[in-house]
């Protein structure tokens, strides 16, 4: 800092003074032009501001202005130059500017052309060189894929068509960067499209989202998950007909569970589950009762509460709930 202030009594001495025009405009960060060169100026001759006159309003440039809020007790110190700001800037614009003759941009060393350093016009008018592109965090003007790479990471592109940033393929912006692509299994694409903690999805015909429940189980009420299906609770204990034929030696069970296009159901008796297969005669309905050797393999005659006869293939006997329901999609999916 006291060479800085060495250097402006330096320029005091030699170079003509000259008197600020009023500022009479707001300015905040990302502004550029003649006003913020001007702003630059009377902050450096202030002792607030020591970087280079870029002519645009950056980092540096709002903590100057914030530190001058302080300082001139202008609340909030936010260090956008807003009015009070300006008017407190106005009451000191007879303070002296560096002369216009010495060059104000690192790497100039007249007017025209462009910084060696940092590519800016020397015009202090905030452009860059044709083909480059301005990046406030390093106060340089680079080439555009370089300045999508500072923000974006090592694979990301320039758009020139666009003029944007983008990702290489296989990469996507996650927010702060250009990020591998999580290639997801079917199963993780069904879960996430059905987030129910039942979901047993699986995934099919490949390029589609077509989910489909696991073998074993049926799509909930709402649609949004599967279930295992829901066996109809009916008393075997109790029916409508005379048990007579139970004591000619026949069991007896009820229809809980069986679906449209499959000719095969399931069957509860006493001893548990059995698959059967119908083969002709009365077909049963979840809820029927029936009768006849339902605990044993193959084909059988069996007789519902009413009296109607058919004949199955008993495919298994003896099941628990989860592995009837198993055997029965084995049968039907």
């Amino acid at each position: 800092m006291k060479k800085i202030t060495q250097f402006l009594l330096i320029i005091s001495l030699f170079s003509p003074t000259i008197t600020f025009a009023s500022f009479d405009k707001n300015l905040s960060a990302g502004a550029t032009g003649s006003s913020v060169r001007e702003l630059q100026t009377f902050l450096t001759t202030q002792g607030l501001y020591t970087g280079p006159i870029t002519s645009v309003y950056g980092p540096m440039t709002t903590k100057a202005v914030s530190i001058f809020q302080v300082k001139y007790n202008i609340k909030p110190a936010s260090g956008t130059f807003g009015l009070i700001t300006r008017t407190q800037a106005n009451k000191l614009n007879t303070k002296t500017q560096i002369s216009s003759s010495v060059p104000t941009i690192a790497g100039c060393i007249s007017s025209s052309g462009y910084s060696a350093t940092s590519g800016l016009s020397c015009s202090g008018n905030g452009s860059c060189s044709s083909g480059n592109t301005y990046d406030s965090s390093i106060n340089q003007c680079i080439a555009p894929l370089k300045y999508c790479q500072n923000r974006n990471g090592l694979n990301a592109t320039y758009d020139s068509v666009a003029n944007s940033c983008g990702c290489a393929a296989g990469y996507t912006y996650d927010g702060k960067s250009c990020v591998v692509v999580q290639i997801k299994t079917g199963y993780q694409i069904c879960s996430e499209t059905f987030p129910n903690e039942t979901w047993n999805g699986t995934y099919s015909n490949e390029g589609k989202y077509n989910c489909v429940c696991q073998t074993g189980y049926v799509p909930n009420i709402s649609n949004t998950g599967c279930q295992l299906p829901v066996l109809t609770n009916y008393s075997v204990s109790s029916s409508p007909i005379q048990d007579s034929y139970v004591s000619l030696g026949r069991n007896k069970g009820a229809v809980v569970f069986s679906k449209s296009g499959c000719d095969y159901y399931l069957v509860e008796t006493s001893l548990g589950y059995s698959l059967l297969e119908w083969y002709g005669g009365f077909f049963q309905s979840e809820g029927d009762i029936i009768y006849g050797n339902l605990n044993s393999y193959g084909f059988k005659d069996i007789t519902n509460s009413y009296g109607s006869s058919g004949r199955v293939w008993i495919d298994d006997w003896m099941l628990s709930k989860s592995r009837a329901i198993e055997k029965y999609y084995d049968k039907c999916d």
